[in-house]
C-alpha cells in the first residue's frame, strides 16, 4: 500500500508531463490531452490513494474532479495546468499528495522551474509577516521584515499560495511553513511565485523594514535554482 501511495502521490500528481514531454517548451497542452490525463488521475486515485476520502466525501471528490474537467475543457499552458493540478491535489488535504517539482521532466523543469526568478534571500513567516533569515544580495539585514515585493503586499502573496500548499487536514500551520524559503532547491514559494504573479521576473522591488525600524525600498536581482 505504501508503494502504491508513493506512485499515486509523486508520479501521477502531474500526469500530463508524460504526454507533453516531446512538445516545445512554449507549447500549449491540448484540452484532449489534459482531459485524458484527468481520467488517468481519477482512476489511479480512486483505486490506489488510501487517504482520498479521509477529509473529503465521495461527493466532494466527484465535484472536484468535475471542476478539473471543466477547467481543462480548453487548451492550457503548462503553467496553468501545473497551478490547477496543484490546487486540486492540495484540496485532498494529504501532505504527501502534490505536483512534485523534483519529479518533472526536462521540458517542464526548463519552462516552469528555470530562470533567475527566485528571491535572493531566505525567510520565515511569523504571524503572516515575512522575516528575512539569510540574504545573498547583501542589501537586506537579517531580521528585516519584507512588506511588499514588486508592489504586491506579502500577505496577498501568502493568501494566493495557501490554497496550493499541501498538508494533512486543517493543518494550516504546515501549509504556511511549506511557503518559507530555507535553501531547498525547489522551494514551494519559488515555484509558485512567477506562475501566480508573472510580473515577478528577474528583478524584484522589495519594500523592507530593518530591525531598527528603518523603512527602505531596494531592488534586488533574482537568482536561479
Amino acid at each position: 500500500m505504501r508503494t502504491a501511495l508513493l506512485i499515486v502521490c509523486f508520479i501521477l500528481a502531474f500526469p500530463h508531463v508524460s504526454t507533453a514531454q516531446t512538445q516545445p517548451a512554449t507549447a500549449t497542452l491540448s484540452s484532449q490531452q489534459l482531459l485524458a490525463d484527468v481520467e488517468i488521475l481519477k482512476s489511479a486515485y480512486e483505486q490506489l490513494h488510501p487517504g482520498l476520502y479521509r477529509y473529503n466525501t465521495k461527493q466532494q471528490m466527484d465535484e472536484r474532479f468535475a471542476a478539473l474537467r471543466k477547467y481543462f475543457q480548453q487548451d492550457r499552458t503548462r503553467a496553468e495546468a501545473f497551478l490547477e493540478l496543484s490546487r486540486f491535489t492540495a484540496s485532498i488535504q494529504c501532505g504527501h499528495t502534490y505536483a512534485n517539482p523534483h519529479n518533472q521532466g526536462k521540458t517542464v523543469r526548463t519552462e516552469l522551474l528555470g530562470g533567475k526568478n527566485r528571491l535572493p534571500f531566505h525567510f520565515r513567516w511569523i504571524d503572516r509577516r515575512m522575516i528575512v533569515t539569510k540574504d545573498a544580495s547583501n542589501q537586506i539585514k537579517v531580521g528585516s521584515e519584507v512588506h511588499s515585493i514588486n508592489d504586491v503586499p506579502v500577505a496577498t502573496i501568502l493568501d494566493k499560495m495557501l490554497p496550493l500548499s499541501r498538508a494533512d487536514g486543517a493543518n494550516d500551520a504546515k501549509r504556511v511553513r511549506n511557503l518559507e524559503i530555507d535553501g531547498t532547491k525547489y522551494a514551494v514559494f519559488d515555484v509558485f511565485l512567477p506562475l501566480l504573479l508573472p510580473q515577478m521576473t528577474d528583478r524584484f522591488a522589495v519594500s523592507v523594514r530593518d530591525p531598527d525600524g528603518q523603512r527602505k525600498n531596494i531592488s534586488v536581482e533574482g537568482i536561479d535554482a
